[in-house]
C-alpha cells in the first residue's frame, strides 16, 4: 500500500489475509415468459479486503486512510519471488479495529476502488 495516489508501495507486515473482489454485478433481465431467471454481466468489482493484526507502528495504513484522493493498493500473491503477477487499484482506504479480552487486536481493512484496477494476475 502507498500513502499517496502514486506510490511507492510499502509492505504491510501485519496483514494475514487478502481478498480481491473481482466478481461482476449481475443485472436481472428476467421476463414473464422466461422459464427461469436471466441476467447479463455488469462491471466487475475492484475492491480489496485485508485482515490482520493491529500494528500500532503502522504509519502507512494510518496515513492512507486520511488521503481524500485515494491511495494505491497492490497485491502481489508471490511476493517477493515474483513481482510480475499483481493486482492494484487506486482506492479509498479505511479499517475497523477489533479486540477482546481473549483475542488479539485485529483489523479489517477495506480498499474501495476509485478507478479502474490493474489486473495482472
Amino acid at each position: 500500500m502507498s500513502a499517496t495516489t502514486t506510490g511507492p508501495f510499502v509492505l504491510l507486515g501485519s496483514v494475514s489475509q487478502v481478498d480481491i473482489e473481482r466478481q461482476p454485478d449481475r443485472v436481472d433481465t428476467t421476463s414473464f415468459q422466461d422459464g427461469n431467471e436471466t441476467s447479463v454481466k455488469g462491471y466487475p468489482k475492484a475492491g480489496i479486503r485485508m485482515q490482520g493484526f493491529y500494528d500500532l507502528d503502522d504509519v502507512t495504513l494510518q496515513a492512507a486512510r486520511q488521503v481524500e484522493t485515494g491511495v494505491m493498493v497492490g497485491v502481489y500473491p508471490n511476493y517477493p519471488t515474483s513481482m510480475t503477477k499483481f493486482y492494484a487499484v487506486l482506492a479509498d482506504v479505511d479499517f475497523n479495529y477489533s479486540s477482546g479480552s481473549r483475542a488479539a487486536q485485529t483489523i479489517t481493512v477495506t480498499a474501495d476502488a476509485r478507478g479502474t484496477a490493474i489486473d495482472n494476475l
